[in-house]
């Protein structure tokens, strides 16, 4: 222990004697007196607390946002695609009935051809029996 206190003053004795040890010395006491006041800066001003995280901050959240914007787009154009079929098949569903519609009129077309002049009789005797009055 004694011989290490005294290797320790003699190193610090040939320090001080030395320019090296003074600009040490200068160096360390201008370090403590700007960071007594950086405290007080950064208290005063809570953006350069914040500032060295805001390009990273930036990156996620652009990279979110660019993410978010592709996936909408993407489910945006499955569910056009989805309801476009829906609207394809309907159509083909309508037009199906359509032409059954226009079969069962033209096969009743010719049956009426037929037996036409029975049927304009028989609505024309109902219609007089529903009259109101007699004459």
């Amino acid at each position: 222990m004694m011989g290490q206190s005294i290797v320790k003053r003699s190193l610090v004795a040939s320090l001080r004697t030395s320019d090296k040890f003074s600009l040490i010395l200068t160096q360390s006491l201008r370090r403590r007196q700007s960071s007594s006041t950086e405290p007080e800066t950064y208290e005063r001003s809570p953006t350069k607390i914040y500032r060295p995280y805001m390009r990273p901050f930036a990156k996620v959240f652009l990279g979110a946002m660019f993410t978010y914007q592709v996936l909408y787009w993407a489910w945006e154009k499955l569910r056009l695609d989805e309801l476009r079929e829906q609207k394809l098949a309907e159509m083909k569903d309508l037009e199906a009935q359509v032409e059954a519609y226009k079969e069962r009129q033209r096969m009743e077309k010719e049956r009426g051809l037929a037996g036409g002049v029975q049927s304009v009789q028989s609505v024309q005797d109902t219609g007089k029996s529903k009259s109101w009055f007699s004459w």
